[in-house]
């Protein structure tokens, strides 16, 4: 956890879902940005949700990190000037804890707000509604962060009777061009040496990828699979491409790096950002991260007029 807070000082980073408004202080976090908005955009949306319907008594619930305490913040704030009150505050521990977690059921039940405000991931909120459906609650109006409010994990039967009318702020959904036909074209036979695409394909076809010989006790009758499987209409979630969310965050991030690197090897002497419009004389040209990827570039002492040749050679040699 430390090596990750001194990156977020010193390494550039581009997030595609870290929404916490505590990223913004850009004097703690200088090279750090993000392609999601923050989530003070999101408390005051949520606020004005509230105003709309009338809903002045609320609880809140949120995971026990950052991403909830400074939701809270925002939401107690935003409070002040509405004449919405705060009925309860309660934090999903991290580390599974089931007396915990009835202690939070039993103030959810005994309280008179029927409203709820959750900012969790759905990782931390699913072992706790696993309770909350145990225990057979009803009657509550979920408001979701954008964390958890499109959560395929949570569309399932069982949840409905529970979350059924659950609203909230989704991230924006975009298209990736010619991604539909670059996902047809992804098989084992085109990627031999990648072992995402062989579990990938393994997963799709109920198969192995794997002699009988090197197959693991867990999973000997699986049968072999060639590569040159078909895609089917069963895969038909893999293939679409219609509704991507997140996804698309990220491809909209490894675009806004690849059009900063362009911009490096473009520039024009006496037009840089920089003092006396100066690119640079002598820098260290950084590990550039896509936050929860990890890192995508390089490391390297350069001098000289343009460190990002550099870095771009070493990104293609790593590719």
């Amino acid at each position: 956890m430390q090596e990750y807070k001194s990156l977020l000082l010193i390494a550039p980073q581009i997030s595609y879902f870290s929404s916490c408004s505590c990223l913004s202080n850009r004097d703690k976090y200088p090279t750090f940005f993000r392609v999601i908005p923050n989530d003070d955009y999101q408390v005051k949306a949520i606020v004005q949700l509230l105003q709309r319907f009338g809903w002045t008594w609320v609880g809140i619930i949120t995971e026990d990190d950052d991403y909830g305490r400074y939701a809270v913040q925002g939401l107690l704030k935003e409070f002040k000037s509405t004449g919405i009150c705060l009925a309860y505050y309660e934090m999903i521990p991290k580390v599974y804890d089931k007396r915990k977690i009835h202690d939070i059921l039993k103030v959810i039940k005994r309280s008179t707000a029927k409203v709820l405000i959750c900012f969790s991931g759905e990782g931390e909120l699913f072992p706790f509604l696993k309770e909350y459906i145990e225990q057979k609650i009803t009657g509550i109006q979920w408001i979701a962060s954008e964390a958890w409010v499109t959560a395929s994990l949570f569309a399932g039967s069982e949840f409905y009777p529970h979350l059924g009318g659950t609203i909230g702020f989704a991230i924006r959904q975009g298209h990736i061009p010619g991604l539909g036909d670059y996902l047809l074209t992804v098989n084992p036979l085109r990627y031999p040496n990648n072992s995402v695409v062989q579990e990938l394909w393994a997963a799709l076809h109920g198969c192995s990828m794997q002699p009988p010989a090197g197959r693991s006790p867990v999973s000997p009758e699986l049968p072999s699979c060639t590569g040159s499987e078909p895609l089917l209409k069963q895969h038909s979630a893999y293939l679409n491409t219609s509704s991507f969310r997140v996804t698309y965050n990220v491809y909209k991030a490894v675009y806004a790096i690849a059009h900063s690197l362009h911009n490096l090897l473009s520039c024009e002497p006496g037009k840089g950002p920089f003092q006396n419009s100066s690119w640079w004389s002598s820098m260290t040209w950084g590990s550039m991260w896509l936050s929860g990827l990890g890192q995508l570039s390089c490391n390297q002492k350069v001098t000289g007029s343009n460190p990002a040749s550099v870095c771009l050679q070493i990104l293609e040699q790593g590719s």
